[in-house]
């Protein structure tokens, strides 16, 4: 990277960073991309790929770039090109193609109003932590940009498939991660772990367990941590902190905030009720 470019999560599944490139600058004419790539202008400026028509490339849309795609800039906003971009691992693309490797259709796509501000409080969540967690990074980009892809062409010209086997696997393979979770969730897991340990690939895993279960991975995770810490706070008389880590949970705090979030009490306050606080409780 040099002073225009700055990575902010580097990962084998995906990696995000931001590119701030003025006019002047000599990486400002053009360029060629090797992964695949989105991007997300967060100023205007004209794109224009090899073998398509040039666009503005502006707020309202996403770039997206397939692998050794050659592409030129010009100049429409004075602060040049300003924008954060996600490459993606091709390998677990392809899964969204059965297998096939995977070409983005056009060259850039709407972005809708909901899916811009995911995506600003996810980069915005980067810039502000040095250490951010990492699984809540790989998951949240993988659906942000699944969510990207639905909208794509290239996504509707996919084929996929809805026999009945293939229905009955994709149900075995979120019940096998679950089953994984159950007797892993106390461990520091992230999405490639989870994915190799079902044979399947993260993006793929990403999207199949939010469409069957509803939920993310990660929240799946942090409810049963949860529900486990209830259970030793009223079952034993260890302190906070050695719960929060009993339950990968990775300090007292982190505990506490999530406990509170999820339940509505602090773990001080759940082990503090009484016996008669309990029943009127239990009676609700």
């Amino acid at each position: 990277m040099d002073d225009v470019e700055r990575v902010l999560f580097p990962s084998s599944t995906v990696q995000v960073g931001t590119f701030r490139c003025p006019p002047r600058h000599e990486r400002f004419p053009g360029g060629r991309v090797e992964t695949h790539l989105v991007a997300f202008p967060w100023s205007a400026v004209m794109i224009e790929q090899e073998g398509a028509a040039p666009v503005v490339a502006d707020p309202s849309i996403a770039m997206l770039y397939n692998p050794r795609q050659e592409y030129r800039r010009h100049p429409v906003d004075g602060r040049g090109d300003h924008c954060a971009w996600y490459s993606i691992n091709a390998d677990w693309l392809a899964n969204i193609s059965n297998g096939e490797p995977y070409r983005f259709a056009s060259s850039h796509t709407r972005v809708s109003s909901g899916l811009f501000l995911r995506h600003q409080l996810l980069v915005h969540y980067l810039m502000a932590n040095a250490h951010p967690d990492p699984f809540v990074v790989e998951e949240t980009s993988l659906r942000l940009l699944a969510d990207l892809f639905a909208a794509d062409p290239a996504e509707a010209h996919s084929p996929t498939a809805t026999t009945p086997r293939t229905v009955e696997n994709h149900v075995l393979l979120v019940r096998d991660t679950k089953e994984f979770l159950a007797r892993n969730f106390r461990d520091r897991l992230d999405l490639a772990m989870i994915a190799s340990a079902v044979g399947s690939s993260p993006f793929h895993l990403t999207r199949l367990f939010g469409a069957l279960e509803g939920t993310t991975i990660h929240r799946h995770i942090s409810a049963l941590r949860l529900r486990a810490a209830v259970g030793l706070l009223l079952e034993s008389d260890w302190d906070i902190a050695t719960i929060a880590h009993q339950v990968g949970f990775s300090s007292h705090s982190h505990l506490t905030r999530r406990f509170t979030t999820h339940f509505g009490f602090a773990p001080r306050q759940v082990r503090q009720l009484s016996s008669k606080d309990l029943s009127k409780m239990v009676k609700v």
